[in-house]
């Protein structure tokens, strides 16, 4: 027995088929409702299934048509569309005499459940009323012999109606085991459609990702497919931006499910963004070591010549009167030689490691003992120093001195960034898991520009500056695993917030 399927799109037409043929019935296509009455009149129909809209006829009027037709009337007839979903269209499709009625995309075991049953029904209908014919005695035309062969087709139908049911049941597990297997995995996985890239489903796994729920993403172009025409893997990186404005970095893969224009493509994206962090700061990390070994050649080789400048200089200086004319010149030329010093050793005090000593210390009593190093700093500008100390904070385990040289740095580039007067606030806090230390100044300022360079080695705005101080700053807070950030405005002042993990 054959279903006629109609729909004027010849996609759709196709995929029914593939359906149905799946489930052995043989399909009769038609594109309209008027090729549809003319396929009626010459192909024996057990189902129809129609969509709504549609030119010349669409699918409302010939239900209507069919119905109407003491031959065809019987026939069971379901509606397959994607383009009514008023209530009163499901109404008015049932008072037509529609089986069924429903709106695409439709879970393929429900469909083939209803197709199974109106068929069953269908032919059982058919057999009952022949076996009536065989009964009347006014229709004695019907002979024992068609009479068996009816009953063997009915007993050949309920084989087969056994065996799609059992087909059913097997293929219902099989999806549970996709679906199980599609929501669990570790991955994000969307199946994107692949002609425009939207999103046709997602798993848990990329809405979690994401931020966005699954009925946000349906839909929704979230990165772009290189050569997305060429239907073949391809793997890639892409930045997708979370719903709450932080970009994440993923390798993806994918996969074309089906060579059809309309076919679905799969793509499987891995969080990768930790793995590209570690590898950057890997990276800057052997820069430095290169950096150190290489600077700390050149530092010791200075050290040499150095030297005797500095000696030759010095002698110079006793010897040469101060009132004479180019006795400046001496006098800048040592200077010159004093910066070249206070670099190299600079330079060897950042790259040499230094064996730490960690105890339980309190962060309040670093700071009082490392103010009185930095007193005549500020009483020279005329700088306030205000403390708001937490008490409740506890000790933690840390070397005082490398702490007291954080705390030393971050004042003195304050102090040297408020030209005459100010004043620099220090501030701790204690929330759960963390120590909070904010150092905070009415100096000059940093450039947006500079945010982002402060704690290169070697960085630095001022004239007499080593760009190093900052550098050794963030050296020493990635051994506490603490983290250090920076909001500055020009002409207003900084602020450094360092934060201390308590599980160090």
């Amino acid at each position: 027995m054959n279903i006629l399927i109609v729909d004027d799109l010849a996609e759709n037409l196709d995929l029914l088929e593939d359906i149905f043929n799946t489930y052995n019935y043989s399909c009769v296509r038609a594109i309209n409702g008027d090729d549809a009455l003319s396929k009626l009149k010459d192909t024996e129909i057990g189902l129809i299934v129609s969509d709504i809209l549609m030119p010349k006829m669409d699918g409302f009027q010939f239900c209507k048509e069919v119905k109407k037709d003491e031959s065809h009337k019987d026939i069971p007839f379901i509606f397959y569309t994607a383009h009514y979903y008023d209530p009163e269209d499901k109404e008015y499709a049932i008072k037509l005499g529609a089986a069924r009625y429903f709106v695409k995309p439709v879970d393929i075991t429900v469909l083939m459940e209803s197709v199974n049953q109106l068929f069953v029904k269908h032919k059982k209908e058919k057999m009952e009323n022949k076996e009536e014919l065989l009964s009347d005695s006014s229709n004695q035309e019907v002979t024992i012999k068609e009479y068996n062969r009816l009953k063997s087709e009915m007993f050949e139908l309920g084989l087969a109606h056994e065996k799609l049911v059992q087909k059913n049941k097997e293929l219902i597990s099989s999806h549970v085991r996709y679906r199980n297997l599609f929501e669990n995995a570790s991955d994000a996985i969307f199946l994107l459609e692949s002609k425009t890239g939207s999103i046709l489903d997602v798993n848990l796994q990329a809405v979690n990702y994401t931020g966005y729920s699954r009925e946000e993403l349906l839909g929704m172009r979230l990165f772009e497919i290189p050569d997305r025409e060429k239907n073949q893997q391809k793997i890639f990186e892409t930045i997708i931006t979370h719903k709450n404005g932080e970009n994440i970095i993923f390798e993806i893969t994918t996969n074309a499910l089906s060579l059809e224009d309309s076919g679905i493509t799969q793509a499987i994206a891995r969080n990768v963004t930790e793995q590209r962090k570690m590898k950057e700061k890997l990276i800057q990390t052997d820069k430095l070591i290169s950096l150190g070994h290489l600077s700390a050649g050149i530092a010791h080789e200075i050290r040499n010549p150095l030297a005797s400048i500095t000696l030759n200089l010095q002698l110079l200086e006793r010897m040469l009167p101060k009132d004479r004319e180019d006795y400046e010149l001496l006098d800048s030329a040592i200077s010159g030689v004093q910066r070249i010093k206070k670099i190299v050793d600079s330079t060897l005090s950042y790259v040499r490691t230094s064996k730490s000593s960690d105890q339980f210390e309190n962060l309040n009593n670093i700071i009082h003992g490392t103010l009185p190093l930095i007193q005549l700093s500020l009483v020279k500008k005329d700088i306030e120093i205000k403390l708001d100390l937490d008490d409740k904070i506890p000790s933690i385990k840390m070397d005082s001195k490398e702490i007291q040289q954080v705390l030393i740095n971050i004042l003195t580039n304050g102090i040297e960034a408020i030209e005459n007067e100010g004043v620099i606030k220090i501030k701790t806090s204690f929330k759960p898991g963390s120590i909070f230390l904010v150092i905070k100044d009415t100096g000059m300022g940093i450039s947006e520009s500079s945010l982002n360079l402060i704690f290169e080695p070697f960085y630095t705005q001022k004239t007499s500056g080593t760009g190093i101080g900052l550098s050794v700053v963030k050296q020493i807070l990635d051994r506490y695993h603490a983290s250090i950030s920076v909001e500055s405005e020009l002409k207003k002042g900084s602020s450094f917030t360092i934060i201390f993990p308590i599980n160090i």
